[in-house]
């Protein structure tokens, strides 16, 4: 069985990038590249076993990780004696609402489906009864496990072998220019303007902050993160900020630019607020 790993690179841009030059990775890259990805953990587990069996000192290293991850990944959905599985928006138990105990992951999972959708994510716990131990599972909203971590009295801060492997980000081209509209694979409707690449798959970008919507400047990893902006950036200042990154405007008519969006956007911000008091006047006069 042949590993693809560029099926491991979440943006399907840079895949794109990575077949049209050709890239190939040593086998070091290659545990990098499964490691930062997004995939499921059972999808990670069999990609290092492939890895592996390209070279015997890595192979050395990552099969203690893999059996691990594959016997965890097996025992975790399993019912046991002396264990039950709660379900909420923490990881650990509150005793409140919004967490429930169940004796069966199937109906800690159906439970996570039906309420806690909105945050992309599901959160499950497997603790132990009068003991202090617990595991507690990361998974999608289709309830794949993307990570699982242990807790108890020797891991306070929790143990998951696969994080000691924390290798560098790979060495992945980058397809995206300077002025180019960007955006994360998992927040496309948020768009940035990407600057320059920066050491460590680093890049530097313009954003506009989304609580008061102006510009603002980041450093963010890695560039495999990233695909193109799919739609024409809104206008605002984001927009100016683009044209003047690309030499399409100068930098005066910039500022005035950006200075304009802000003072359409405290007129606007002025109506609404004028439009709630004349609301509340006129429910106060009847």
């Amino acid at each position: 069985m042949e590993l693809d790993v560029l099926n491991f690179i979440p943006s399907p841009d840079v895949r794109e990038e990575c077949k049209r030059i050709g890239k190939t990775f040593s086998t070091r890259e290659k545990i990098a590249v499964v490691f930062w990805s997004d995939r499921p953990m059972k999808d990670r587990t069999d990609a290092y076993e492939i890895i592996g069996r390209e070279d015997s000192e890595h192979q050395k290293k990552l099969l203690p990780i893999i059996t691990w991850m594959r016997n965890t990944l097996g025992s975790f959905p399993k019912t046991e004696d002396g264990y039950v599985f709660f379900s909420g928006k923490r990881s650990v138990f509150t005793g409140h609402l919004d967490s429930c105990v169940h004796t069966t992951f199937s109906s800690a999972l159906k439970r996570c489906q039906e309420c806690y959708n909105t945050e992309g994510k599901i959160v499950i716990t497997k603790a132990a009864v009068d003991r202090d131990y617990y595991q507690t599972a990361f998974l999608s909203l289709d309830g794949i496990i993307n990570h699982i971590c242990i807790f108890d009295s020797r891991h306070q801060n929790g143990y998951d072998p696969e994080k000691k492997l924390n290798p560098p980000h790979p060495n992945i081209p980058c397809p995206f220019k300077k002025g180019d509209s960007v955006c994360f694979w998992f927040d496309p409707e948020n768009p940035m303007v990407f600057l320059e690449q920066e050491e460590q798959m680093c890049f530097k970008y313009i954003g506009e902050d989304f609580l008061t919507g102006r510009l603002s400047k980041g450093l963010s990893c890695p560039c495999a993160q990233l695909m193109y902006f799919k739609h024409e950036l809104p206008h605002g200042e984001l927009q100016v900020a683009q044209k003047a990154v690309r030499g399409e405007i100068e930098f005066i008519d910039a500022v005035n630019l950006i200075q304009s969006c802000r003072n359409e956007a405290e007129l606007i911000d002025l109506d609404e607020q004028s439009d709630v008091c004349t609301t509340e006047d006129r429910d106060e006069s009847h």
